[in-house]
């Protein structure tokens, strides 16, 4: 016995529309859809349309491929060119699907505050330092690098860096997600002289 559930093709006529898109060309690069976005300057769809009884195509769309799975019905591939997509009158193919999803508005959180706090403050010191936030597991940390070979701190940001009271190694300095807080209150101070 089994509980595994019954694959579905994706391209099961009971569920897909009456077309939708498989591909696109844009600047002579064919790139197959992913996501179900088409992007803006697509110049052709490639759009997978079932035969029907009363299909009838534009004059300008070309067919590339027909073909016939077992147990399914006759398809098409064919070629629409972007502009008469919206003519080709394809279901489920809204605006959504021609155009990116709106991204969200960025939030801006604590860690965001502080660590524009900190830049601030030594970009005031020493405008080459660079302050970054820490990536991978090392993501709550704050990366200070220097601008030599090697991200090597040159004389002066070694005395911007003694100035702020932040050690440092050979090529870098950390602020840990610990003593953030505290890093934060340093750098207002240095803010709060100049």
């Amino acid at each position: 016995m089994s509980y595994r559930k019954n694959s579905r093709n994706q391209y099961d006529m009971k569920r897909k529309p009456y077309g939708w898109p498989l591909a696109y060309e844009r600047k002579g690069k064919y790139s197959v859809v992913q996501r179900g976005y088409v992007p803006k300057s697509a110049e052709f769809v490639d759009l997978v349309v079932p035969v029907r009884k009363d299909l009838q195509l534009p004059v300008d769309v070309k067919v590339v491929q027909r073909s016939k799975p077992i147990g399914k019905e006759e398809r098409l591939i064919v070629r629409v060119p972007r502009e008469r997509l919206r003519d080709f009158n394809v279901e489920g193919l809204p605006a959504e699907v021609m155009e990116p999803q709106p991204k969200r508005p960025k939030t801006v959180t604590e860690y965001d505050q502080q660590i524009g706090v900190i830049r601030k403050a030594l970009k005031e010191l020493c405008p080459t330092l660079s302050v970054r936030r820490g990536s991978g597991t090392a993501y709550g940390w704050i990366d200070i690098l220097g601008s030599g070979e090697f991200h090597n701190f040159t004389e002066q940001e070694k005395k911007a860096l003694d100035k702020f009271g932040l050690n440092y190694g050979g090529n870098a300095a950390v602020i840990s997600p610990e003593s953030r807080a505290y890093w934060v209150e340093v750098s207002r101070r240095v803010l709060a002289k100049t």
